[in-house]
């Protein structure tokens, strides 16, 4: 886990922009936002298989520091497999009925290289208990970016792991999307899906 992270979350719907200062990260609303010149983006989030434990808060862009791309994989793609598959990365616990942050970097897209436009995914996860079943669940990115477009896409694989006690916790998961260039980029859209997977361990 990247140490404590210090951020101002823009949340989808919100209509104003507004800039935070993340860990020397400039963020901005993913639904009207400035970054550099003309940078304005819109979020789209789908559930193909219902699932209701986890949800999809904001999207910021940025620039990626060294610590951000020294955060985690999010999960690990299995060789081979060009789509969804791979192994998921559980959430640490968190005591229940706390709120508790992870920080990842995507997988199955661009590496993470600091200086390069960032795109930050926030969701937030609801963890069982510690008498409950871990849940695992896979996020599939889609970026929009530029006149051309260029799409970026990334997943990440993901266990809910347990609350440290009976009760349910909540983690906020950030995870890191680079879109692979260190010049500003004006982001049409953002997509994101969520899905439930096999196993706690295992995706699709």
């Amino acid at each position: 886990m990247v140490g404590a992270i210090r951020r101002r979350t823009v949340y989808i719907g919100g209509m104003v922009a507004m800039l935070a200062l993340f860990g020397g990260f400039v963020l901005a609303s993913s639904t009207v936002g400035t970054f550099g010149t003309g940078q304005v983006s819109s979020v789209s989030t789908s559930v193909p298989g219902g699932l209701t434990f986890a949800t999809v808060e904001s999207s910021s862009l940025g620039t990626m520091s060294s610590m951000m791309q020294g955060a985690p994989a999010a999960g690990a793609q299995s060789a081979g497999v060009l789509g969804i598959g791979g192994s998921t990365v559980a959430l640490t616990s968190c005591a229940s009925a706390s709120t508790c942050s992870e920080t990842f970097n995507a997988v199955n897209g661009n590496p993470a290289s600091t200086g390069d436009v960032v795109d930050q995914i926030e969701i937030s996860v609801t963890q069982p208990g510690n008498a409950g079943t871990a849940q695992g669940f896979d996020i599939q990115v889609s970026i929009n970016a530029g006149v051309g477009p260029t799409y970026t896409v990334a997943d990440g694989y993901f266990s809910t792991g347990l609350a440290t006690a009976s009760g349910t916790s909540t983690v906020n998961v950030f995870l890191l999307v680079d879109l692979g260039t260190t010049t500003p980029q004006t982001v049409n859209s953002v997509s994101v899906a969520l899905n439930s997977c096999d196993s706690a361990t295992t995706c699709p």
